[in-house]
């Protein structure tokens, strides 16, 4: 069992909070990813975890166990935990196997276990046949699996991921996430994966915790961050989005009626945080350009979030369609998958078009 706990953490450098009153748990075999931009904090936040900072204040726990707080930081070597570098972090003069058996060998396992570990894990991470090759003999990939082995290999129940996959392309990258998950899934480690890339938190996680300026936006599963944004910087951040600036007329449980002046029109909508609005209260209509419905009439007058638009843009971009629609003042972004547009009802530039706007696929926000 490997529970981490993560709370009110806070380190500062200099005038910058890094991270900022952070707190969070990673349940036991969970899968949780720090996704922000660049200098948000989320690395920062993992070093704290692998015990190579110590925090300003809060504490991390490992299974009820303190591990870090400003007066006593646990040595990393010492917390049972893996760690996965963006930068693979493998030695050069060392072969693949003795890599891979090196963190064994400061335990003093005897050689039988070591090498039966060592060829176990190397199978696992596809290197079997491998293990006397030197890394400069070695793909970024194998690499990478090089560096994930020597983690799997002591039997740590936690392991960091720092951007593992950024400095490959764009294949492989996609390769190695659906197999990091499957080597998660198998084994039950617990996992803190961090990256910039919104598409590997999409695939990976069992909870995307997205952090901002040094503070968490929105910590939940994939499907929750993707279609029920909490913030703007959310909505915006994790894929793309259509904002529509507006003002609450009324609310009724999870629903609101929202005046849009800018597209000239109402909309219902459905409610992240009913808490934080009230009527009258300025609000932003999120919605993405895959769940806005493009038909060719205007439809019916006064139906349900249907909006008359023009199409001044259609782009191809392979497996989809990108058009830019004019809804009066507003410039709304549609997407469609080309093959089936193509075929069944091309649209082109300059067509008058109606847009359906969902409401359970419109997000208000606060």
């Amino acid at each position: 069992m490997a529970k981490l706990e993560v709370r009110n953490l806070t380190k500062v450098f200099g005038s910058v909070r890094a991270v900022d009153d952070v707190s969070f748990v990673v349940n036991d075999g969970e899968w949780v990813t720090l996704l922000g931009p660049s200098g948000c904090g989320k690395t920062t936040t993992l070093r704290l975890i692998a015990g190579f900072l110590r925090p300003d204040q809060g504490q991390i726990l490992v299974n009820d166990r303190t591990i870090s707080t400003p007066e006593e930081v646990i040595l990393p070597e010492k917390r049972d935990m893996g760690m996965v570098f963006q930068s693979y972090a493998v030695w050069p003069h060392m072969t693949v196997f003795d890599n891979v058996a090196f963190g064994l060998h400061l335990r003093r396992i005897d050689r039988a276990e070591i090498e039966e570990r060592v060829f176990r894990v190397l199978d696992l991470v596809k290197l079997s046949g491998l293990e006397k090759r030197f890394p400069g003999e070695l793909s970024g990939g194998q690499q990478q699996r090089v560096a994930v082995a020597r983690s799997l290999v002591t039997e740590t129940k936690i392991i960091l991921f720092d951007e593992p996959l950024s400095n490959l392309d764009a294949k492989l990258r996609e390769e190695l996430r659906f197999e990091f998950r499957e080597l998660q899934s198998r084994l039950g480690f617990t996992s803190i994966y961090v990256t910039h890339d919104q598409a590997e938190a999409l695939v990976m996680s069992d909870r995307i915790c997205i952090i901002n300026n040094g503070a968490i936006e929105q910590l939940e599963d994939p499907l929750r961050v993707y279609h029920h944004p909490r913030t703007k910087f959310v909505a915006e951040f994790v894929g793309l989005t259509n904002f529509i600036e507006g003002r609450v007329l009324s609310l009724e449980g999870r629903w609101a009626e929202v005046e849009c002046e800018a597209i000239g029109a109402n909309l219902k909508v459905s409610v992240v945080n009913p808490s934080l609005l009230e009527p009258g209260a300025k609000a932003t209509v999120s919605i993405r350009p895959e769940a806005i419905g493009i038909l060719h009439q205007d439809g019916e007058p006064g139906s349900t979030n249907l909006l008359p638009a023009r199409v001044t843009k259609v782009t191809f971009l392979g497996h989809i369609l990108d058009y830019r629609c004019q809804v009066k003042d507003v410039e709304l972004r549609v997407q469609e998958l080309s093959r089936e547009a193509v075929v069944t009802r091309p649209i082109s530039e300059g067509q008058d078009v109606g847009l359906r706007l969902s409401p359970d696929e419109c997000s208000l926000i606060p």
